[in-house]
């Protein structure tokens, strides 16, 4: 799918810069823009709030994690955004080397943030506001949530941020989101959709994808997941990187989250790849510690230890590779994997 250009008026501009400053407490940061720029979270919650609202942003040509570290160092900066992939590079690169005393808020977005990365970041910089979000370019934040006080629920990105309303929509059995009044139960899986006042006016010149996009002034985000018993959205993947296996969905999202538990693997990618016999079979394509001679057996064999993984969730096979391929917004391309190992 080609890109889409999403127009903002610049009403919906300003009153999204207002909601990232009231989310995020901003005041007068000094924000490092290691974010990037073609999604809203760099150009918009990490460069243009900063600077609209009499801040500094300092840039860097590209992300390179030790010399974010010492760029922090240097400019004393206040305020950062960053991927997941960014905080695990960080955290590899050993940040007790630097004074970071400096950050004051941190903010994680863009994909699922693991309890066990959030601690060791949480550790590392202490910041005093550390939020894991969930948001689109075309309507911004939608789910927020400040972690620090409960470090171990944060792969939940929380609830609707200020001023908007979340719900989750049950799915037919084709996989179609139902209206916003047909509601999931407590724990159903169904897809997220979001009415707010910020984001986009519409695609350019593409009115029947804004048409797809927005029911009833409902955004559907294509994310899949549930509410919690506290009412907190817990992310199960994407519709479009749903895995089905011997006719069970499988969500790629808890099947790496688990994986990611392991102690050498540094990051990970699940994708599912035809099979004959399954329609799909679960692949794993997985990075490790530099210094780690983790082998594939290994690493299924502890899957199989694993009370938390069901046998039709677990990996048929793992590849290891130096790093996974992503987009200039950080998220995984999972397309390029599939690709590469179908091949």
């Amino acid at each position: 799918m080609r890109p889409r250009d999403v127009l903002y008026t610049n009403r919906r501009l300003v009153e999204t810069l207002l909601h990232v400053k009231a989310e995020f407490r901003q005041d007068d940061e000094r924000a490092l823009l290691i974010a990037p720029q073609p999604h809203a979270a760099g150009g918009i919650g990490g460069g243009t709030t900063p600077v609209f609202f009499g801040g500094t942003v300092i840039t860097l040509p590209d992300f390179h994690p030790v010399r974010t570290l010492e760029r922090i160092e240097q400019e004393s900066i206040t305020y950062l955004l960053a991927v997941p992939a960014m905080l695990q590079a960080m955290m590899s690169a050993d940040p007790s080397r630097f004074d970071t005393d400096s950050l004051e808020v941190l903010v994680s977005f863009g994909s699922p943030l693991s309890a066990d990365l959030a601690h060791r970041v949480a550790e590392a910089f202490d910041p005093d506001y550390f939020g894991n979000h969930m948001g689109a370019t075309e309507i911004a934040w939608y789910l927020t949530r400040d972690v620090t006080a409960d470090l171990d629920a944060a792969t939940s990105p929380g609830t609707a941020a200020i001023n908007v309303e979340t719900r989750v929509v049950k799915l037919d059995e084709n996989g179609e989101a139902g209206g916003p009044d047909d509601r999931c139960e407590s724990g159903e899986t169904g897809e997220l959709i979001a009415n707010t006042p910020y984001g986009m006016d519409r695609y350019f010149n593409r009115a029947e994808a804004t048409n797809e996009a927005f029911r009833d002034g409902w955004y559907y985000t294509g994310d899949l997941g549930h509410l919690d018993e506290d009412g907190r959205f817990r992310p199960e993947g994407r519709k479009t990187n749903m895995i089905i296996s011997g006719g069970i969905n499988v969500s790629d999202v808890n099947v790496e989250r688990i994986l990611g538990e392991h102690p050498a693997v540094v990051d990970v990618a699940v994708v599912g790849v035809p099979d004959e016999k399954w329609g799909e079979r679960v692949v794993a394509s997985v990075t490790r510690e530099s210094d780690s001679s983790l082998t594939e057996a290994e690493l299924l064999e502890w899957c199989r230890e694993r009370d938390d993984l069901a046998d039709f969730q677990r990996p048929k096979a793992v590849e290891f590779v130096d790093e996974l391929p992503r987009s200039a917004t950080g998220k995984v391309q999972k397309f390029k994997i599939e690709k590469r190992i179908t091949s």
